[in-house]
């Protein structure tokens, strides 16, 4: 119908909500002068917040767990330098570890998780390309499969069904800005969907690859 109705009136200077996976209004987050960041628990019209971290670190929340009560959360407070999965429980702050990056390279960067299910079944980090992690052995298998259907490069997973059955897959590459393709997660079978520039000669660009080196300060 188009018809609005006003859920709470942003006066409180924050940045971003966070609705839980029944669309109900629990999280908010907001900087503070100090240059700092709070994850602010929402009770209403009150803001309360239940976790902090500083100005040179990182604390997002993602998405809701799929029992309710926890969040997916992406911080490096207190740890080393590197953003790593948690789930805080949204009612008090309390954290616990989930994943963090099992070459301790990079940062976390994405999660993957199931329409079907709402489970976590990957996780994403990017280095020299970007490397997924199954964490299911039905994605797993997709992994493979995807691999064996599709060209080489970094594929993204865009969207998934509702069953979890359909997946939009992207690749991109030195070779291709990206194509997008349509992944039957049940027979294997990956139809493409389109190119984002189809008029750039995939066959004449060139191949690229990493570089390392080690500096003067003795980090690679």
């Amino acid at each position: 119908t188009g018809e609005r109705e006003l859920v709470l009136r942003n006066d409180e200077n924050v940045a971003q909500w966070v609705a839980d996976l029944d669309g109900n209004l629990r999280l908010g987050v907001r900087q503070r002068e100090d240059g700092g960041w709070e994850v602010l628990r929402v009770e209403g019209a009150a803001l309360t917040p239940i976790y902090t971290c500083g100005a040179e670190e990182t604390c997002w929340p993602d998405r809701f767990h799929k029992d309710g009560a926890r969040v997916y959360l992406q911080t490096n407070k207190g740890e080393g330098d590197l953003v790593r999965l948690e789930l805080m429980d949204a009612g008090t702050g309390v954290t616990e570890p989930v994943e963090s990056d099992p070459e301790g390279e990079v940062d976390f960067d994405e999660a993957i998780v199931s329409n079907a299910t709402e489970e976590l079944i990957g996780t994403v980090y990017v280095g020299d390309r970007r490397r997924i992690y199954a964490r299911s052995e039905d994605f797993a298998r997709d992994l493979e499969r995807i691999g064996e259907a599709l060209p080489d490069g970094d594929y993204g997973f865009r969207s998934m069904t509702e069953d979890g059955r359909l997946m939009l897959v992207s690749v991109d590459s030195d070779a291709d800005p990206s194509s997008t393709y349509v992944f039957d997660r049940e027979t294997g079978d990956a139809e493409l969907l389109y190119r984002v520039r189809p008029e750039i000669p995939s066959q004449h660009m060139a191949r690229m690859e990493p570089v390392r080196y080690t500096a003067r300060d003795g980090l690679e």
